[in-house]
């Protein structure tokens, strides 16, 4: 931002505009503009939420569940939360429901997760969507429903959320809540796996290797087990290593080709 709408911004909030307030404390967490400075953003956030601009309740509720800036208090976080989860803020629904999934700060109880849960997907949260689907899956707060499972990933996945689309996969090809279908797993894997998931890259891996739901092919199944590991994930490179055993010195030259090209724009480091 350049420095002449910082100071307009500023300026703004000296005088006690609100959405100033916050956007201020925002540039300061963030570096935008100015150096940055929790302590000062802290400042700035906290004077919003208190002049109840609900996007700054929800972002001083995170800071205390985080501790960005501040030692965290669960139970200062929760408060700023709620407040702005009762003012129908979506995204501090979707972290209230994270919260009470997780026990963090509260007692584990996936019956409240669900709840809020609900509401944030009720108002089109996408990963609020993603975590009902493993609410439903699992039978976490809800009785189990693979149906219901597949329909919540599906809302999410359909809107690139990675790890639906990988769960979805996964549904498919375990034939969980839908017929069993190889072809559409490979076709969720791949949206998710063509985003950086790492779980998803190795999915493919697996598929290919395996044969299922596309031609058996042992160089592009060392691939996507290469660009899994890429990620962090440690079991793909085992299975990379385990391939490169009974691959020729052609296949594997091939394959580190075709990893190099889609490397940059199928990693993320997830």
């Amino acid at each position: 931002m350049d420095r002449v709408n910082w100071l307009t911004i500023q300026e703004r909030a000296k005088r006690g505009h609100h959405d100033a307030q916050y956007k201020l404390g925002i540039m300061y967490c963030n570096g935008d503009g100015v150096p940055q400075d929790y302590g000062e953003g802290l400042k700035w956030i906290r004077m919003a939420a208190e002049r109840k601009v609900v996007d700054a309740m929800c972002m001083l509720g995170l800071m205390y569940s985080n501790g960005t800036g501040i030692a965290r208090d669960y139970g200062e976080g929760l408060k700023w939360l709620r407040m702005a989860a009762d003012h129908e803020h979506a995204i501090a629904q979707n972290i209230l429901g994270y919260m009470h999934a997780d026990g963090l700060g509260v007692t584990q109880d996936y019956v409240e997760a669900v709840r809020w849960y609900r509401l944030a997907a009720d108002q089109g949260h996408v990963s609020a969507q993603y975590s009902l689907g493993v609410m439903y899956e699992f039978g976490r707060g809800v009785t189990q429903d693979y149906v219901e499972a597949v329909r919540r990933y599906r809302i999410a996945a359909e809107q690139e959320h990675e790890v639906a689309q990988n769960n979805l996969g996964g549904m498919y090809a375990a034939g969980l809540g839908v017929t069993q279908d190889d072809v559409e797993a490979v076709r969720w894997f791949r949206r998710a796996a063509e985003q950086g998931y790492g779980d998803a890259q190795f999915n493919m891996g697996v598929m290919h290797y395996l044969g299922r739901g596309v031609p058996q092919d042992t160089v592009l199944a060392h691939v996507w087990f290469k660009l899994a590991a890429i990620t962090g994930k440690e079991s793909a490179q085992d299975n990379v290593n385990d391939l490169e055993t009974k691959m020729t010195p052609e296949q594997i030259t091939e394959s580190k080709e075709l990893a190099s090209k889609m490397s940059s724009t199928t990693t993320k480091g997830k």
